[in-house]
């Protein structure tokens, strides 16, 4: 066995190890498991590099030729971005359970079952794992290319339009095994390991909707305004509160029920930010207005920061009711009195 395969292995065996101790880890709220895993997938992906870079040496050309070459450049540098991320944002980390499914891919489209123990890589590609992955990665790239193209946001729910194939090429790689004790352990690894990641992110709320409609139930009172910025934040709590008060979404001013995308990046750019300050304040005369507002929309940021300014200069006497937490849509409450 080459250099080159032996340290493809060791990359597929510290990507396979990492994920199921991130899978105890995440499950078990296990920090220092979590951070042993990472540093496992690291190594792993160190072996990768390398192994990359032997065979770079041997054929005289980088990988972007073959479709293994290819596909194996693009688990690299999906590998690397999660380890990045993770070694940066530790709660990430609970996407390492995902490193398994990775690991497959690749035995998926390159590799066969041999003898009883043994698994055949073919660098060029078996079918019909290639045909798939080919499939897979091309749906893939369609939400990727048509958000770049129409200069719009991207969102990882786009990327479910490739979830079968993806599955197909998993059940191709684990095919690879050819005794079906093994067969079945690893298809068994897979599920639990699918599930595990599921649990994982039943702890994870996607937005603060319901700690914010708790605290207006509670505190806000008849003739107060809540205002959000931008409106995408609004119907979650709406939601939750529908027939409560006054709700009005920048910079329409109208309500937070729904979220109208017609030319939406166009009238947030062009709407004035003192003007919609002005109608809140005179809207809540005498009563509260709380506001419910967020960076890092592409569209919004800055009239958003421009709206918690303005409303500070009108209305002095305010307090930070809650503040963004971790969640996927997270926004902060701000309270500002008569």
């Amino acid at each position: 066995m080459t250099l080159e395969m032996v340290l493809m292995w060791i990359a597929l065996a510290a990507y396979a190890g990492a994920t199921a101790v991130f899978g105890f880890g995440v499950t078990f709220f296990k920090d220092t498991l979590i951070k042993r895993a990472l540093l496992v997938a690291t190594i792993g992906l160190g072996a990768q590099v390398v192994s990359l870079g032997v065979r770079w040496a041997r054929v005289g050309h980088g990988p972007y030729l073959g479709f293994y070459e290819v596909a194996n450049a693009l688990v690299l540098c999906a590998v690397a971005f999660f380890v990045i991320a993770a070694w940066r944002n530790s709660r990430l980390s609970a996407a390492g359970i995902g490193i398994m499914p990775v690991a497959l891919l690749l035995l998926g489209v390159c590799g066969r079952a041999g003898a009883d123990r043994q698994i055949v890589l073919d660098l060029r590609g078996q079918r019909p794992g290639r045909g798939l992955a080919g499939l897979f990665l091309g749906i893939l790239a369609l939400p990727i290319a048509a958000g770049i193209l129409a200069n719009q946001a991207f969102s990882l729910r786009y990327t479910m339009v490739a979830f079968v194939p993806f599955l197909l090429v998993l059940a191709v790689g684990i095919q690879c095994f050819a005794a079906p004790a093994r067969r079945h352990g690893m298809l068994a690894l897979v599920v639990v390991l699918g599930l595990l990641n599921g649990l994982a992110q039943t702890n994870d709320s996607r937005t603060q909707a319901s700690r914010f409609a708790k605290l207006l139930a509670a505190q806000a009172e008849p003739g107060d305004v809540v205002a959000f910025c931008p409106d995408q934040l609004g119907p979650a709590v709406h939601r939750l509160l529908p027939g409560f008060g006054d709700q009005v979404v920048f910079p329409t001013m109208g309500s937070a029920e729904r979220v109208d995308w017609v030319d939406y990046g166009q009238r947030n750019q062009s709407a004035s930010v003192p003007t919609f300050a002005d109608e809140l304040n005179r809207r809540a005369a005498g009563h509260q207005v709380w506001l419910i507002w967020a960076a890092g929309y592409k569209t919004a940021t800055p009239q958003c920061r421009t709206l918690q300014a303005s409303l500070t200069e009108l209305r002095p006497r305010h307090q930070v009711v809650l503040d963004p937490n971790n969640s996927f849509e997270r926004a902060q409450l701000v309270d500002f009195q008569p």
